[in-house]
């Protein structure tokens, strides 16, 4: 049987600094209060904080100056939640990084959809004929999203599927905050409905090309 590990104090204390740092109470680059003002927020003494902050230096969480204090490490940012992360991006590296998964989806869903990711998609893609036509803003981007997410799925890879979904929710809001109509879903329908018709007949290099052109726009 694995023996259960029971936190120290300075290993809680550590967590809650690094809390404080994944949520931005304590910034990248940012030096951290003195261990004095550290002592009383937290509670415990000198010791504790001196064991807790060595224990964030030691994981490359904190830089620990010598006489000067300690600093918020720029490799902290690597261990944001995915969500943090885009939500602090620019706009063109998430659109970087959605070019990247929407080519490698349509070519992985070309190649491991089901008909039922078929049907799925085709459903998707008459709502989205539909709120495009009649003038729908926000649906018609939810259906354009919705498809993509069915094209993710289809590429049964879940880590693909998690990435492109976790993009789509700040695509959305860009897309909210710069259309100013539905013009550019009826524009690049039939440009979908080519890149279903190359993922239901498994053709992998019209799908890429599909979907590239998609991008285009």
């Amino acid at each position: 049987m694995t023996k259960i590990h029971r936190k120290t104090l300075a290993e809680e204390v550590a967590d809650r600094i690094n809390d404080l740092i994944v949520n931005g109470t304590y910034q990248v680059g940012e030096k951290l209060p003195n261990e004095t003002d550290m002592m009383t927020s937290f509670g415990v003494g000198r010791s504790t904080i001196r064991e807790a902050i060595k224990l964030l230096a030691n994981i490359g969480i904190l830089d620990v100056r010598h006489g000067v204090g300690s600093f918020v490490n720029e490799l902290v940012s690597s261990r944001e939640p995915i969500d943090v992360r885009l939500s602090k991006a620019d706009t063109k590296h998430i659109d970087e990084v959605r070019a990247w998964l929407e080519i490698k989806m349509a070519e992985k869903a070309a190649m491991n959809r089901t008909e039922a990711d078929i049907r799925s998609m085709a459903e998707v893609l008459q709502r989205r004929d539909h709120f495009g036509k009649t003038g729908q803003i926000e649906q018609s981007i939810d259906e354009d999203l919705a498809f993509h997410s069915c094209m993710a799925h289809a590429t049964c890879n879940p880590v693909l599927e998690d990435l492109y979904k976790a993009t789509a929710k700040h695509v959305k809001r860009y897309l909210l905050d710069t259309m100013r109509d539905t013009s550019i879903m009826t524009v690049t329908q039939q440009l979908h409905v080519e890149l279903l018709d190359a993922i239901t007949r498994q053709d992998c290099e019209q799908a890429i090309a599909c979907i590239k052109e998609i991008l285009e726009y």
